[in-house]
């Protein structure tokens, strides 16, 4: 089926329930990963040794040296990522969205345990899914996590700048994109949840 022309209203209210919000547990195996950059507790605190879990679930990862930290899980969706030393010394917490199956990447998170939150440089995420909505117009599409996920978030993908091809790495334009359409997304999260600066790879 050829994407079609929303009316205004009817788009309005389908991006405005976008981004990062609304997703609940499902079986896809999610991965949170990333690296801390500094923690603020005293003077030479150490990036190593640092406890990262995903609240609510017991997914969890222990940074190394270099502060690297990968958890992997059964969550997605909004989550929370809580980064302590030892329970229940929590140092900081981070409110992420996590696609169902896919991989948000947070890059130089910087703990500020006084106001007990993790803040990462950049947001990058890496995930499958399957076109729900198009305005070439807006330069926007939405998608959804794949259908045997319990994720059921709307994200949004601004195309200004965007890289659309094929398997084989064929451009495609706005206009040959298809409702139905499974594509892979990398992408940058801006501080609205949308993914930006996007390759956007059709899976035909």
């Amino acid at each position: 089926m050829k994407a079609t022309r929303w009316a205004p209203l009817a788009l309005l209210a389908i991006l405005a329930a976008c981004g990062a919000d609304g997703g609940s547990s499902g079986t896809g195996i999610s991965t949170i990963a990333g690296n801390v950059a500094s923690v603020d507790v005293a003077p030479g605190e150490t990036v190593d040794g640092i406890v990262v879990s995903v609240e609510g679930t017991k997914a969890m990862d222990t940074t190394d040296g270099a502060g690297r930290f990968e958890v992997r899980g059964g969550f997605e969706g909004d989550v929370t990522v809580v980064f302590s030393r030892s329970a229940p010394s929590v140092l900081g917490h981070a409110m992420v969205n996590v696609p169902s199956q896919g991989t948000l990447t947070l890059e130089d998170v910087r703990i500020d345990s006084s106001q007990a939150t993790a803040t990462p440089a950049v947001q990058r995420v890496d995930c499958e899914g399957v076109i729900d909505a198009i305005d070439c117009s807006a330069q926007k599409l939405l998608f959804v996590s794949p259908g045997d996920s319990g994720d059921k978030d709307h994200y949004t993908v601004l195309l200004d700048g965007a890289s659309i091809h094929d398997s084989a790495g064929r451009p495609i334009p706005c206009d040959a994109l298809e409702l139905g359409d499974e594509i892979r997304v990398r992408a940058v999260v801006d501080a609205a949840g949308s993914f930006t600066q996007a390759d956007v790879e059709v899976q035909r």
